[in-house]
């Protein structure tokens, strides 16, 4: 009996990284996506087995595929956040960032405030 070769994660669609405690895992998927061990493949919205076109990643709390710049859409916004390309992480200089992320607003109707460092 020859026995069945084991996958190897390098086989893997959208593993960016294996695994060093088992090569037929992976570790990391590029683009945000999720590994689903139980059907070795990477992902975007869990039990899909469908991960993201190219030019897209993961917004993991989402699991939908996202234009990798999506908050370059924001006006003011400079960075992403890591998981979800949907929502600013940081602003230009002199703005402060919405709590949930989606826009960047103006400090200057507060300055007059003293001590003031972010208005609502």
């Amino acid at each position: 009996m020859v026995p069945t070769p084991q996958m190897s994660c390098a086989e893997v669609l959208d593993c960016y990284e294996c695994s060093i405690a088992d090569p037929t895992e992976c570790a990391t998927c590029s683009a945000y996506l999720n590994y689903n061990s139980s059907t070795k493949k990477c992902e975007c919205a869990k039990g899909s087995g469908i991960g993201c076109p190219n030019g897209q990643s993961c917004a993991q709390e989402a699991g939908i595929c996202v234009d990798k710049h999506e908050c370059y859409k924001i006006d003011n916004c400079t960075h992403c956040t890591f998981k979800d390309h949907r929502k600013c992480y940081k602003c230009a200089t002199g703005m402060f960032l919405s709590d949930d992320g989606t826009a960047c607003a103006s400090l200057a109707p507060c300055k007059g405030i003293k001590y003031c460092n972010a208005c609502n």
